[in-house]
């Protein structure tokens, strides 16, 4: 399990997949109480430098769940404005 947190844009620091399906786990919290101001978030999974797919996109706080079958090295880009986020890697074990 490996586990991201931030504010605003940001690349994260690679994360590498043995098994062959993975889930990412995020939450999006306004990062201001103002009912006035909103929230954007989005994000996606990258492999070998190329847009693997996009792992979530809400206007609004929120969660989410997004499963993956892809093995090797990922990173995430996250484009995010007026919210703080925190996305959790878990891979699936196979008995």
């Amino acid at each position: 399990m490996v586990i991201f947190s931030g504010k605003g844009n940001e690349t994260t620091d690679d994360f590498y997949i043995t098994s062959s399906k993975w889930r990412a786990l995020w939450t999006v919290e306004k990062q201001f109480p103002d009912p006035e101001i909103g929230v954007y978030f989005a994000a996606f999974v990258y492999k070998d430098d190329k847009i693997l797919e996009m792992m979530g996109h809400v206007s609004e706080e929120g969660n989410g769940k997004s499963v993956f079958r892809s093995k090797g090295s990922h990173y995430l880009k996250t484009n995010c404005v007026m919210a703080k986020w925190k996305i959790e890697i878990q891979e699936y074990i196979i008995k």
